[in-house]
């Protein structure tokens, strides 16, 4: 993708420090490739308005392994923002 629309890219930090619109981090308790502490502690340090879920029974793909708790959680976090 971004070899295709190379444009689209923006650097971390300045897009989470500058950004409008709410913003919710999803991340499974298991995941094996992203530590979600980590990714929780430095996403907080450049914003903290940012909103964190950790569920408890994923890995990498939350959406996918536990499916209708992710709808209910993004649903409530759109009509909450």
């Amino acid at each position: 993708m971004q070899k295709a629309v190379p444009n689209m890219s923006i650097q971390l930090k300045q897009g989470l420090k500058n950004t409008r619109v709410p913003i919710l981090f999803i991340n499974g308790q298991y995941d094996a490739l992203v530590n979600h502490e980590t990714s929780v502690k430095r996403a907080f340090s450049i914003n903290p308005k940012i909103k964190f879920e950790i569920f408890k029974n994923s890995g990498h793909a939350p959406f996918y392994e536990e499916s209708d708790l992710f709808n209910q959680t993004l649903d409530q976090f759109i009509k909450k923002s």
